[in-house]
């Protein structure tokens, strides 16, 4: 990796209520409402799908907002059923610990004037790229999102996130992971080995 030895991979993970993170992750007698504080001690971003951020509305965001650390960052998923005063309602709300939008298949891009960054696979190669994997090769903007499912092959592992590296900005990258704590566990491991952790 040597060629990337400017480069910082940081992790998060998408939903840190996570069914598997419920299960693996927390300590049994942790009230669930100390959850988000929990995780976030441990990652500095999460990605918040549609459905948490509708469930917890405006007052559940403000909520999260009060329960992080200040360099805390949140990315939101938007999908085509969101209109275009999400993004606007979230940055009032969350302030500086919004980072950006995730946009899940078929959601419209954000209007114009977006005080946010934002990720979508369909977009064409470049800072606006979400990066999925390595079916889709090429520029990104250094984030990523990467599911998997069960626990993985450490080697093709290793090629996912070679293949993200090598594909985001100079600088840092941020990857997103739907998968269990052991998993993202080995991801941090493995990235730690190749000098970008």
């Amino acid at each position: 990796m040597a060629d990337r030895a400017d480069f910082t991979l940081d992790f998060g993970v998408r939903d840190w209520e996570h069914p598997a993170w419920l299960a693996q992750f927390y300590p049994d007698d942790l009230p669930a409402s100390w959850r988000l504080s929990y995780y976030a001690n441990e990652f500095r971003a999460v990605l918040v799908p549609r459905e948490r951020r509708l469930a917890a509305g405006e007052a559940g965001m403000r909520v999260w907002r009060d329960e992080v650390s200040r360099g805390f960052r949140f990315y939101l998923e938007l999908s085509p059923e969101d209109d275009a005063v999400v993004p606007a309602r979230a940055e009032a709300v969350l302030g500086d610990h919004l980072a950006g939008y995730v946009m899940a298949a078929g959601a419209a891009l954000p209007p114009p004037g977006t005080g946010r960054p934002w990720f979508a696979s369909r977009a064409e190669s470049g800072s606006a790229r979400l990066w999925t994997g390595m079916d889709a090769p090429g520029a990104c903007g250094g984030v990523g999102l990467l599911t998997l499912d069960g626990p993985p092959d450490l080697r093709a592992l290793r090629g996912q996130l070679e293949c993200f590296i090598h594909g985001s900005p100079a600088g840092a990258g941020l990857l997103f992971m739907d998968a269990g704590p052991g998993t993202v566990d080995q991801a941090m491991t493995i990235a730690a080995l190749l000098g970008v952790a």
